[in-house]
């Protein structure tokens, strides 16, 4: 008698187990194999950090001295925001690093992208309006959860209220991207951000290129050398030989890496931002030469020695589908698939 009551809710609970295995490979090919080019271009580099303990990773950086990855972003249940010290093949992080502003109090805010110069730490914030610069060797020094105090603050805005909200930052030539994301609604920028490029392009986010001088605060001139218009969501630039490579995603929709040659970027007319009339390039059509679609909710990219490497975020608790579709590792990506 007592098996035959068992018969029905075994039956009932294989069935829940075969629908909910359904579920999940259909999750994986939907977000997969639209993709599947990037995923066979690729390789399995190292394990995001963080991913089960609310943290919703943004920027990514090399260390090359050390040979770290250094990766940055922040939590979701609004605790200190970390900084996380990880081997290329490393399954776990080496050392997590907790942010703190310049009174020591916990810095919570949205981290996004991370640079790396000079012995200095930059980390983009767009809520405050500017970077938040650390110093490096006090990172590696500490004990692991330590929490680390800012050197400083440099705001990317100017007196009149002309600025860029910081959501991503790169090394280049011994200069600072600084960089915005835009989306309708949702990240809005100012009237003076959206312009009609010279090839008939409509962007609305710009970035500023900030020249390194360690006669400057920080070590950085907060005076521009220039701006750029950028296309729509991008999460991250990173630039190599003579190529810039942008990340755009928003959303569980297909990420994207554009590739544009420098050699064509349009100088367009002057702009008047932050302070001074600025020299105004343009990364638009006239100089794009790629357009790759990859996994979704990509972040900041870094290109170290021919491989792309991309911060994904999909797989935090925040958004969980990652999860299931490998998106917990850092995929690393020959820099060939994207010519």
């Amino acid at each position: 008698m007592l098996k035959h009551k068992l018969n029905p809710i075994i039956k009932i609970l294989i069935s829940l187990f075969i629908f909910v295995m359904i579920v999940l490979i259909a999750v994986r090919c939907y977000f997969r194999l639209p993709v599947s080019d990037y995923y066979r271009a690729s390789e399995k580099s190292f394990v995001i950090p963080g991913t089960n303990d609310g943290f919703v990773a943004q920027g990514i950086e090399y260390d090359s001295e050390h040979q770290f990855f250094i990766v940055t972003g922040y939590m979701k249940d609004g605790s200190a925001s970390p900084v996380y010290l990880v081997k290329p093949d490393g399954r776990s992080a080496e050392k997590t690093v907790l942010l703190a502003k310049t009174d020591g109090l916990p810095y919570s805010g949205h981290a996004g992208g991370i640079a790396l110069y000079n012995g200095r730490i930059y980390v983009a914030d767009g809520a405050d309006i500017g970077l938040y610069v650390y110093d490096y060797q006090s990172i590696l020094g500490a004990d692991d959860n330590e929490s680390v105090s800012a050197l400083g603050f440099l705001p990317t805005s100017a007196s009149d209220g002309s600025f860029i909200k910081p959501s991503f930052v790169s090394v280049y030539n011994d200069k600072l991207f600084v960089g915005e994301f835009y989306r309708d609604i949702d990240y809005p920028t100012p009237e003076q951000h959206k312009i009609t490029t010279s090839a008939g392009d409509y962007q609305q986010a710009l970035g500023a290129l900030y020249v390194f001088d360690e006669n400057c605060d920080l070590g950085l001139n907060m005076a521009p050398e220039c701006i750029y218009t950028l296309p729509d969501q991008a999460q991250g630039i990173c630039f190599d030989n003579g190529r810039i490579y942008v990340s755009t995603s928003w959303g569980i929709s297909k990420s994207h890496i554009l590739v544009y040659d420098e050699s064509s970027i349009q100088r367009q007319d002057n702009i008047d931002l932050l302070g001074s009339t600025l020299p105004l390039y343009s990364l638009d059509s006239a100089a794009l030469i790629c357009d790759k679609e990859i996994a979704p909710m990509s972040e900041e990219i870094v290109i170290i020695d021919g491989k792309m490497y991309v911060m994904c975020e999909s797989a935090s608790n925040k958004y969980i589908f990652g999860k299931f579709t490998s998106a917990k590792w850092c995929y690393a990506t020959d820099i060939s698939f994207f010519e």
